[in-house]
């Protein structure tokens, strides 16, 4: 799932010693730009598998809705919508959706507590991940900026596409004045060198 990958790095990030180290922070933005882009292609993937069938007219009442499901589902929404904020409305209901989808598989039954709780995890740290880049300087912000550079120039052309797509969609978790130094500094980059 690719939201381990994002916990992971977000762990590793804010447990370490160097939270403000540039080095660090860097990989662990590009490593969660690239785990975005996993995400996509798999949530893509899954959409494509699990498009609706089409709708079945009948005079049967639909089933009762288990209110226990109904707060799962709410506090679900309430932590994507405070973890997520990055995001649009609209991609956030896409995040939700895609997780309920998930979570409604018959084949994911037994799995289904480990998770909303990798999930939950997952999302949580991407929060504080996000408040601790808030509390970055301007100065640190364009060092981060300038270092994450660095690493972009070492992509293909097609990942450097793909990055600039993520970060221009607002999409990445970063905070948006971030977002626009790196959009920046990764738009002289490819000026200075053309794929």
């Amino acid at each position: 799932m690719a939201f381990r990958g994002i916990a992971a790095a977000v762990l590793l990030t804010l447990g370490s010693s160097s939270v403000w180290a540039t080095d660090p922070l860097v990989l662990f933005l590009l490593r969660a730009i690239r785990d975005q882009i996993v995400m996509s292609a798999a949530e893509a993937a899954l959409d494509a598998l699990n498009r609706p069938a089409p709708p079945q007219y009948g005079y049967l009442q639909p089933p009762p809705v288990d209110t226990a499901e109904q707060d799962e589902t709410r506090h679900l929404k309430a932590i994507i919508d405070e973890s997520y904020g990055y995001l649009s409305p609209a991609q956030r209901d896409q995040v939700h959706t895609s997780l309920m989808k998930i979570l409604a598989d018959p084949e994911n039954a037994a799995l289904r507590p480990q998770i909303v709780e990798s999930f939950t995890q997952t999302a949580r740290a991407v929060g504080r991940a996000q408040q601790t880049l808030r509390r970055l300087s301007h100065n640190q912000k364009l060092a981060l900026a300038a270092d994450a550079r660095l690493e972009y120039e070492k992509l293909g052309p097609d990942q450097r596409r793909e990055m600039m797509r993520i970060l221009r969609a607002g999409q990445a978790p970063l905070p948006s004045d971030l977002t626009e130094m790196m959009v920046a500094e990764f738009s002289a980059a490819d000026r200075r060198q053309p794929d």
